[in-house]
């Protein structure tokens, strides 16, 4: 018989609250609690993999050729300028005054993964919107919009921590989104607004009941189809001719951006 075993990971984290309790015990040393730590052995333990892994990267870069390296600086600046200026045309589109109008139920939706922006979920059919009644969903203005979304999620039993070493996952644990070329099922995930990367001049029929699994796969089926049928990208809502935007703050970033394009 195979029995599947995951690797025990510590979660230990020295938080605020842990430290306001030791600071009522004299002689209480946080510095010490750390050390003694199941976490820091095991950090402790990887440690010369990762000392042998940054001296291997640091002889291949000692060995990398740059020709041109002013041209290469740059276009590298162009880049992040151009990275910036469209961050801030993503943001104005999406600014709860604007992007509310355009929260129609199918609406084709491209996500975050998480509030970094570091990765992306990928493409989902919004279902319904609501406004955040609690405080603490309101750090930013697209958080005080809650989405609900039809996603791709992952049915994996584990998640891939930053180390590159899986966790086992929960059954209460929130829905992840899947691998590219992973096996995934359709489920209805609430985001903010914040976690929102681009709206869809794209919408599509929503069953009333998504509690039936049928029904979900249904619209999944559907999003394969429409993305099957626009190989080069979904269509977006033109900021411009869609969504009225008439400003002349978001049409001076417009023009930027054109001319940081032309030059890139």
């Amino acid at each position: 018989v195979m029995v599947h075993t995951f690797p025990l990971n510590s979660s230990f984290r020295l938080v605020y609250n842990m430290l306001l309790i030791l600071l009522r015990f004299e002689g209480a040393d946080p510095e010490y609690l750390i050390k003694r730590s199941f976490y820091q052995f095991q950090m402790d333990k990887q440690a010369p993999d990762l000392q042998g892994q940054i001296e291997d990267l640091e002889v291949e870069r000692r060995q990398l050729v740059v020709h041109d390296e002013g041209l290469l600086a740059e276009y590298h600046e162009l880049v992040t300028q151009r990275g910036k200026v469209e961050e801030e045309m993503r943001s104005y589109v999406l600014s709860p005054k604007v992007a509310v109008n355009f929260l129609n139920p199918g609406r084709f939706v491209e996500c975050f993964a998480d509030e970094t922006h570091a990765q992306t979920w990928g493409w989902g059919v919004l279902v319904s919107f609501k406004k955040a009644e609690k405080e603490k969903d309101k750090g930013s203005p697209g958080a005080s919009y809650l989405l609900d979304l039809l996603l791709p999620c992952s049915t994996r039993k584990t998640i891939i921590l930053p180390t590159g070493k899986e966790m086992p996952v929960g059954d209460n644990d929130s829905f992840h989104p899947p691998r590219e070329g992973e096996k995934h099922e359709i489920q209805v995930v609430q985001l903010p607004l914040s976690m929102v990367k681009s709206l869809s001049s794209i919408r599509v029929y929503v069953p009333q009941d998504l509690r039936s699994a049928e029904n979900r796969r249904s619209v999944g089926k559907t999003m394969s189809v429409v993305q099957e049928r626009f190989p080069d990208g979904i269509p977006l809502l033109d900021p411009v001719e869609d969504m009225q935007i008439k400003e002349e703050e978001f049409q001076r970033l417009g023009r930027k951006s054109e001319a940081l394009e032309t030059k890139v």
